[in-house]
């Protein structure tokens, strides 16, 4: 069953204070780990609607490929269980603005973005709402001063061109 009262302004709403939480986190650990936030709408186990959606979170840490497999289909699962109407996925990850030439030279070279000294440390996030068929995102600029230490910088939205085993959370609607 879909929740077709979720309006724009609430999922919005949700995006914001998932940005807020996001920041939260980092500010008191230094770093984030991935993580989804989900807007369910019923309690996955007993399959009883709530009186109000409720954000389940979702962390992770990952030994490799597989790993990253099977968190992505345990968060579809909740998601389809709990009858989520919007998710959000944030990691750490690395980001490069690169020149087509020197793109072409990375590519060729067999370089992975970690292999490159232009990269630079990000926390992406991933948002979807049900029903929609596109996934859009923000990005924050990682910092970190000359003793080490991390600021996270503002988040800026990030377009909605994004593909990987993280988006697409949410079940697709019949």
């Amino acid at each position: 069953m879909t929740d077709t009262s979720f309006t724009e302004e609430q999922f919005e709403e949700f995006v914001q204070k998932s940005l807020l939480f996001l920041r939260g986190v980092f500010e008191q650990f230094g770093s984030i780990a991935p993580v989804t936030l989900l807007l369910g709408t019923r309690d996955p186990q007993t399959d009883e609607p709530y009186e109000e959606r409720r954000v389940l979170v979702v962390s992770g840490a990952f030994a490799d490929e597989d790993d990253k497999d099977g968190y992505a289909d345990a968060v579809r699962g909740l998601a389809a269980h709990s009858g989520a109407v919007a998710a959000v996925f944030a990691a750490e990850s690395w980001r490069a603005e690169l020149s087509p030439e020197r793109a072409e030279e990375v590519r060729a070279q067999g370089l992975q973005i970690r292999d490159i000294p232009e990269r630079n440390e990000v926390v992406a996030v991933l948002v979807e709402r049900l029903g929609r068929k596109h996934v859009y995102g923000y990005c924050a600029a990682i910092t970190r001063d000359a003793a080490g230490e991390p600021t996270l910088q503002e988040f800026e939205k990030d377009g909605d061109a994004h593909e990987g085993r993280f988006v697409h959370l949410l079940p697709t609607q019949n």
